[in-house]
């Protein structure tokens, strides 16, 4: 297939743009993967640890509601404390609704699930000791409080759990993203590198195809215009418009040869040809003379005869 020189220089230019669209597809595809880690961040991991903080808080709160309806001495105090704790109740469910919905992970659901079950048990204590405690069993009230204040210890070690789970895959992520950043950095610095190898390398590979091939005709050219004709023909490989100049440029000097071969032949046909018109010239000229002496030698005798002709007519008379 042959390519001319436009061509080649529109394919150089066609494999640098290639080699950036590449740059930009990897930059893209780096960018996202960054972006998902920071969307894994803010949407997960960080509401994550929000939320557990207020089951945390909400919990506790049900603690302190509790204690207090165990020192309320008045039962419009204690139902005025059992309204709350089931406001609080209402609340820690729609905060757990609104985590399991983030929970898609199987160690976080875990927890989750373990949480729940501990959640039913503590509410279920804490329904009797509110119930004993409006029934003004202290006893009985003291101890069901400790054994949800044992209940509240291992939620809150639940809670632990699920916030170092929510860090650690926050400190995942965004390792995750510091290593796309890094990677992208490389592998955009390193793409850098070798697109610029690569387009100084086209660069210099079509300067050299036809500076060197010009230097070469123009080269040839002026030995042939010093008269030079003895020149070597151009050797050139390529098939566009450098090759055909330099062929035509060989074939300028084949014809050049030719015809000055052509001009030296007639020349010397030429010269040939004066030397025998000049032979031939002399011998017609001596040929004129030979023709005048005959001539003077005839008119001599004519001359010689008249006069022996009057002079025998004289005789007669």
């Amino acid at each position: 297939m042959r390519l001319s020189v436009g061509k080649k220089i529109m394919l150089g230019i066609a494999i640098i743009f290639v080699l950036m669209l590449i740059m930009a597809l990897f930059s893209i595809n780096r960018m996202n993967i960054m972006k998902e880690r920071i969307d894994s961040i803010t949407a997960v991991s960080l509401p994550g640890v929000e939320l557990i903080n207020e089951l945390n808080f909400e919990v506790e709160h049900v603690m302190r509601l509790t204690v207090m309806h165990l020192d309320e001495t008045l039962k419009t105090g204690k139902d005025r404390q059992e309204s709350s704790i089931s406001l609080v109740y209402r609340k820690i469910d729609q905060t757990l609704a609104e985590y399991e919905k983030k929970a898609v992970i199987e160690e976080d659901r875990k927890n989750l699930d373990e949480f729940k079950g501990k959640w039913i048990e503590f509410k279920d204590v804490n329904k009797q000791t509110l119930e004993a405690s409006q029934a003004k069993n202290g006893a009985k009230a003291a101890q069901l409080l400790a054994q949800a204040e044992e209940l509240n210890v291992t939620i809150q070690a639940i809670f632990d759990k699920m916030k170092i789970y929510n860090d650690s895959e926050a400190v995942h992520a965004t390792d995750e993203a510091i290593g796309a950043f890094s990677s992208a950095k490389t592998g955009l610095t390193l793409l850098l590198i070798f697109s610029l190898l690569t387009a100084a390398a086209v660069i210099v590979s079509v300067h050299l195809l036809v500076s060197k091939t010009l230097h070469k005709v123009t080269s040839h050219i002026v030995q042939v215009a010093k008269g030079e004709l003895d020149v070597q023909p151009l050797k050139v490989k390529s098939k566009d418009e450098l090759g055909q100049l330099a062929k035509a440029a060989n074939d300028m000097v084949v014809h050049l040869r030719e015809t000055l071969l052509q001009t030296s032949t007639t020349s010397a046909q030429v010269a040939a040809l004066s030397e025998e018109l000049a032979v031939s010239a002399n011998q017609t000229a001596a040929s004129s003379r030979q023709v005048a002496t005959a001539v003077q030698e005839v008119a001599g005798g004519a001359a010689d005869q008249l006069i022996s002709t009057e002079e025998a007519a004289k005789a007669m008379e």
